[in-house]
């Protein structure tokens, strides 16, 4: 019996990440999240889940990082294509590497996805 088995899906999941990781294949959204610490004032682990979630419906190459702080959140955010950096209760939300706007915690999401299909329609 093996305590490193997962369900088929799981695996699958790994395989596409080996393969993005070695260049080989880009399967659409990646999300990168921050391993949390004292300093983050959102609820990190719950929207990076909830916005990988929403995410893998899309198939455009976008990067999207979820940051807890505004300590290390500003320079991620820079580097993707999309990106939450949090703070008391709400977050900053980055365009194209650059700050677009402060929403409540509880309306991230939804605002981040906004922002996503209005780029890809071609919106400003």
């Amino acid at each position: 019996m093996s305590r490193f088995s997962a369900d088929p899906c799981e695996e699958v999941k790994v395989a596409r990440f080996i393969l993005e990781a070695v260049g080989l294949r880009q399967f659409g959204p990646r999300v990168v999240a921050c391993p949390t610490c004292a300093r983050a004032e959102i609820d990190v682990f719950k929207l990076a889940n909830e916005i990988e979630e929403r995410a893998m419906k899309l198939k455009d190459p976008i990067t999207i990082s979820v940051m807890g702080c505004v300590v290390n959140g500003p320079g991620e955010a820079q580097e993707a294509d999309f990106g939450i950096t949090g703070g008391k209760e709400k977050g900053m939300i980055y365009v194209g590497g650059e700050q677009r706007k402060v929403v409540p915690e509880n309306k991230l999401v939804d605002e981040l996805f906004g922002e996503i299909e209005k780029r890809r329609k071609g919106e400003k």
